[in-house]
């Protein structure tokens, strides 16, 4: 503001947006003192003054502005508007910027990804912690009554490492919330963020993600996580190795190997009843979906190898949605989620005149949020790949399929019995294993020999959505 030339385009930027004119002399005293009494003679003025001010100097500055008019505000701005009338005084609101710009500096992806769902609205990638919170700033209120700013500060608390930022932003949070009468809302969002998942939704597993090189070779990196315990997803990453595809079987029996010594010591540290077998997960890109990893061998001591499956319950998982970071998919990915351990598993099938009509198909899909499982044919390519797809963009997290290709309309009824028989969905893994423990002792032909589970959670991820804590190496 200090050279003729930013003055004029404030004044413009005062003029063109509000209708606030002044005129101008050229002397910096009298050109900032015109603008001033310009606005403060309209309703809204310090607003425009204030909103100005963070387009030309930024929000802290802004909020320094705020403060010093905020005596004024009430005899000016008489009429309705969200950045005025925020939960936030212009005090709090400086105060709030300098404790989420503190060290040690937020994690900006996973506050504007907590945001989102608690919000459920979408929030652009783009903004820095500042942004993020002016944004925060404009939004309506929550149907709980709660504005979004205090969401923000209580979600960047739990973010922030214990200590004074953290404390301070918790109170501030508390202390605008209870202003407004909404203590007890705020503390039902709390209880909601800190209540642990169950046993059966956070299993024990191995995790393997195999990431063609792409390169023009056939090489392959497999990575892996372990979870130890039930109840809590807190996954131990593993060493990566680069192999080919017909090393993936020696690839993951060396990570079945570290899972097991973990499992164990966790199992010998627990009293309580004997657990489920762990679930091994593959994180696979579209292109591999159809490969049958469920039939990799395993080497366990001098005896002859035995596929991984049925020993272990084993399904896929999407490597892209994993690692696609994008908060609006994850929304839909979770409102799914929870439809389907709310309402169990509704079907949305796959079938042949489908082939023609996959944009209708899809449609249909996204507007039925309860239809949570899909049945389909084996997404070798073309239409079933494409439906696949779709499926995922629409936050489907189960899908079943025939290896063989086609899903016969005598599997597809007896795999809506075996969905029906699951006391919950969270059950479905686990029988689904239990068909090719029954196919393998049958030794005759059986759904359960060529059923694929597609069971991608959206609440046990790795990468984007995910930072695991840092934990030592795992041994092999």
């Amino acid at each position: 503001m200090r050279d003729p030339r930013s003055r004029a385009a404030f004044a413009e930027a005062l003029d063109e947006d509000y209708g606030i004119a002044a005129t101008l002399t050229g002397d910096a005293r009298i050109d900032i003192a015109r603008m001033v009494r310009a606005a403060l003679r309209v309703s809204q003025g310090v607003h425009a003054l204030v909103e100005t001010t963070e387009l030309f100097a930024g929000a802290e500055v802004a909020a320094q502005i705020g403060c010093l008019l905020d005596p004024v505000r009430q005899d000016t701005d008489t009429g309705p508007d969200l950045r005025m009338d925020a939960p936030l005084g212009w005090e709090e609101q400086a105060a709030a910027r300098r404790l989420l710009s503190m060290p040690p500096l937020l994690p900006v992806r996973r506050l504007r990804e907590g945001l989102v769902r608690e919000l459920s609205i979408p929030l652009s990638p783009d903004l820095d912690i500042g942004q993020l919170f002016s944004r925060a700033l404009t939004l309506n209120n929550q149907p709980d009554g709660l504005p979004p700013s205090v969401l923000l500060l209580d979600l960047a608390a739990d973010l922030t490492p214990p200590g004074e930022p953290a404390d301070r932003l918790r109170e501030l949070a508390a202390r605008v919330a209870g202003r407004l009468e909404l203590g007890q809302a705020l503390e039902r969002r709390r209880a909601a963020r800190a209540r642990p998942v169950t046993a059966a939704e956070a299993p024990r597993c191995l995790l393997v993600m195999v990431d063609p090189a792409r390169d023009g070779t056939a090489d392959i990196e497999v990575q892996y996580w372990v979870n130890p315990v039930p109840g809590r997803w807190n996954p131990r990453q593993g060493r990566s190795r680069t192999t080919t595809p017909e090393g993936l079987a020696d690839a993951v029996t060396s990570a079945v190997r570290a899972g097991a010594r973990l499992w164990a010591e966790a199992h010998d540290a627990d009293t309580g009843p004997e657990l489920p077998p762990p679930y091994i997960e593959f994180a696979l890109p579209y292109e591999w979906l159809v490969r049958d990893v469920t039939a990799l061998p395993l080497e366990t001591g001098d005896g002859a190898s035995l596929p991984i499956s049925p020993r272990f319950p084993v399904h896929l998982r999407c490597l892209e949605r994993m690692r696609g970071g994008d908060p609006i998919q994850l929304a839909l990915w979770r409102s799914r989620w929870r439809a389907l351990h709310a309402g169990g598993a509704q079907v949305h099938h796959w079938r042949e005149n489908d082939m023609e009509r996959l944009s209708d198909w899809q449609t249909e899909l996204a507007l039925h949020g309860e239809r949570t499982v899909v049945l389909l044919d084996a997404p070798a390519g073309g239409p079933p790949l494409a439906a696949l797809r779709s499926a995922v963009a629409e936050g489907v997290g189960v899908a079943v399929w025939d290896r063989r290709g086609v899903f016969a309309h005598e599997s597809r009824e007896q795999l809506q019995a075996v969905f029906s028989a699951a006391p919950t969905p969270s059950h479905i893994p686990q029988t689904i294993r239990q068909l090719r423990v029954r196919a393998a002792l049958n030794k005759s032909p059986d759904i359960g020999e060529h059923i694929v589970l597609f069971w991608d959670d959206p609440y046990r991820l790795v990468g984007a959505y995910f930072d695991p804590p840092e934990h030592e190496e795992l041994a092999e």
